[in-house]
């Protein structure tokens, strides 16, 4: 515990770090619309399958042209390649600060740990999590649904489990759709690592598989990152973003949510985007969720 402690206080001794230009807007994809063709055609499977498709089928995948702007053949590259390997170094350290911080910071929530350095100074770290709190669950059960929106529906789970920084998390979710009997389901395991920055913040990040079970089988490495916000314990804000790659276009699955808190039990109500390529699956989306 005292090596972790000595680790943590060097690492936080980091100069600030550069700011970073994020990633520009995107354009929003919109669904495609369904052929005029009728549903009993074979080719005519709907936006569950042209889902499947864009998120499996090679094919789908759309490579960008290269790209040269900002190419230079400058004098100076010696210096250049210097400040770049001491930028990553200086990020890369801030990095796995936060990285550390957080993960002792969720122990610091559900167990008694060191919160002095070895040279006596205060580590500032969250107070202890109370019994039923949002953040952190020891175990949580949610049930969702998305009523029906352009035709599609969806219904399903998630189950969370673990302590302090260490966590799994199963998400399970049927989409069915007006008009098509077959339906598809999307199923998300993750491992997490949980990190508190105070007593109302937590970031996850998280690593597994998914699988698409539609016309046929698919699965694949995910991964995810959860943001909780509670800035009282009654209200919060969750945006869960995953990403999984079974194949073909990049499987994209957010959601944002706003909880009300009582007790052991949060009501919450957002919106879901689900979309591969061109293909959505967005609608509106209802939850419960039980948190010990």
């Amino acid at each position: 515990m005292r090596a972790g402690i000595v680790l943590l206080s060097s690492l936080l001794l980091l100069p600030p770090l550069p700011a970073l230009a994020g990633d520009g807007d995107k354009p929003p994809a919109t669904r495609p619309e369904r052929p005029d063709r009728p549903a009993d055609e074979e080719d005519d499977a709907g936006a569950l399958a042209a889902l499947e498709d864009e998120a499996t089928h090679p094919g789908k995948v759309r490579k960008p042209a290269p790209d040269h702007r900002g190419s230079c053949d400058c004098d100076g590259g010696d210096g250049f390649a210097v400040f770049l390997v001491d930028v990553t170094w200086g990020i890369t350290r801030g990095v796995g600060a936060g990285l550390l911080y957080g993960g002792y910071g969720s122990l610091a929530r559900v167990a008694e740990v060191e919160r002095m350095t070895p040279d006596g100074e205060l580590i500032y770290l969250p107070p202890r999590r109370g019994i039923g709190d949002a953040l952190l669950p020891f175990l949580a059960l949610e049930g969702f649904s998305q009523p029906g929106h352009d035709g599609i529906s969806a219904t399903g789970g998630r189950l969370e489990a673990g302590f302090g920084p260490l966590a799994g998390e199963m998400r399970f979710t049927r989409y069915s759709e007006e008009g098509f009997p077959a339906t598809l389901d999307l199923i998300q395991i993750h491992g997490l690592y949980r990190m508190s920055f105070g007593s109302a913040v937590e970031v996850d990040l998280g690593f597994g598989t998914a699988s698409l079970d539609g016309e046929a089988h698919h699965a694949g490495f995910s991964m995810t990152y959860p943001v909780k916000v509670y800035p009282v314990r009654n209200l919060g804000v969750e945006f869960r973003p995953s990403w999984a790659w079974l194949g073909g276009s990049t499987l994209g699955d957010h959601s944002l949510t706003v909880a009300g808190t009582a007790g052991f039990v949060s009501l919450r109500a957002g919106y879901r985007w689900t979309h591969a390529g061109s293909v959505n699956l967005d609608g509106p989306m209802l939850g419960a969720t039980v948190h010990f």
